[in-house]
């Protein structure tokens, strides 16, 4: 699971395959999983048959916090600024 759009679309199999990335892959200091937003613009996301709008980013990022908030670790906390 690596891209938005496919943590999105299947939350459960996503959380179960990053809670065990973090248990037992996670550093020190934290991991940083970096997702890319082409656009927000709804029409411009249909025109280029991307794979998130920005609801499905807003809703990965939404994810991989909880699991990685919950593992205790701080590991792949991702924030985002507009």
């Amino acid at each position: 699971m690596s891209t938005p759009g496919t943590i999105a679309r299947n939350p459960d199999a996503a959380r179960e395959a990053l809670g065990g990335v973090i248990v037992r892959y996670h550093t020190a200091g934290g991991d940083v999983a970096a997702f890319g937003m082409e656009t927000a613009d709804p029409a411009v996301v249909a025109a280029n048959n991307l794979k998130a709008d920005a609801a499905m980013v807003m809703d990965a990022i939404r994810i991989v916090n909880e699991v990685g908030g919950v593992s205790g670790t701080g590991a792949f906390l991702i924030c985002c600024r507009a």
